[in-house]
């Protein structure tokens, strides 16, 4: 009979335990989407990322890059996933358009990062929703131009009154 101690095997297991319990609650808790993708496929999505985009995670596990994305950001999107899985150096953030379910578009930041997901390379996809903020910068730039406008015209006023007023010679 052999014995052999597996008290320290044992507090290991343990710590990796509370570990992916740590990182599950951090991701989960996330006010921002996660996604996984590996080999061009949706392997994990978050709760944020159901919220934003209104597909459950059993609609999006399993699909293929670029679903729920915007026809027009579709094609460079794929590109550069393909560029990064050989090794080429591509931006790791991007701004695009996320097509949710009920069929509205959001306006995402991405963040990407490359990691190790169940023994393989895989990228982690962090998607924040800007929709407020892209919306509040177009009334911003709305209203600049406005004013833009106004100030030339009241220029334009009182350059007209001051040679009207003038005294000829």
């Amino acid at each position: 009979m052999v014995l052999r101690d597996i008290s320290e095997q044992r507090a290991i297991e343990q710590t990796l335990r509370e570990s992916e319990v740590k990182y599950e609650a951090l991701v989960e808790q996330s006010n921002d989407g996660v996604l996984i993708i590996q080999d061009g496929i949706y392997k994990y999505i978050n709760r944020a990322m159901c919220e934003m985009s209104g597909y459950s995670t059993k609609e999006m596990v399993g699909r293929h890059i670029p679903f729920a994305i915007a026809a027009e950001d579709q094609e460079w999107l794929k590109e550069r996933y393909l560029q990064r899985m050989v090794g080429k150096t591509v931006p790791s953030y991007y701004e695009l358009k996320v097509q949710c379910k009920d069929g509205e578009y959001r306006n995402v930041e991405l963040s990407i990062g490359s990691i190790i997901f169940e023994g393989r390379p895989a990228s982690m996809v962090t998607v924040r929703d800007i929709t407020d903020r892209k919306l509040t910068q177009r009334k911003l730039e709305a209203l600049y131009s406005k004013e833009v406008k106004l100030r030339s015209g009241l220029q334009e006023e009182i350059t007209s009154a001051v040679s009207i007023s003038s005294p000829g010679p």
